[in-house]
């Protein structure tokens, strides 16, 4: 990772973030405005796709409900990589949801529709603590 972070204009310069979404429309949004500050944006339509992609990212940004494998699944096969990558969930979760989602290991948990500055303070934060 080569974070530059002091670019107020491009926080995100050189930021690889890995988003996970089923929802093409969901997807194209997030990277649009992430590419916009700067990061490095691929995109992956599935919790296998992102597996594959995750160890050349530096977050992962990930839906948390998809078909056949969602979210807390791909959180779990990420924990067991040998670098922590933070992962941060962006989901429309119920508030039955919300309870499984604090005790999950994400590192942030942001409900959609998220606000671009919230999930741009999430990222910045996270990528400096590394």
């Amino acid at each position: 990772m080569s974070y530059q972070g002091k670019d107020p204009h491009l926080p995100l310069r050189g930021v690889h973030v890995v988003v996970v979404d089923d929802h093409e429309d969901s997807r194209e949004i997030l990277m649009h405005l992430l590419r916009y500050y700067g990061a490095l944006v691929t995109a992956a339509a599935s919790a296998d796709e992102a597996l594959e992609l995750a160890d050349t990212a530096d977050l992962l940004l990930t839906d948390v409900r998809m078909p056949v494998r969602d979210g807390l699944w791909l959180l779990e096969r990420v924990r067991q990589l040998p670098r922590r990558i933070p992962v941060v969930a962006v989901s429309a979760y119920s508030d039955l949801d919300a309870v499984a989602l604090q005790r999950a290991d994400f590192d942030r948990v942001l409900r959609k529709p998220v606000d671009m500055r919230v999930l741009l303070e999430a990222i910045t934060g996270l990528i400096r603590e590394r």
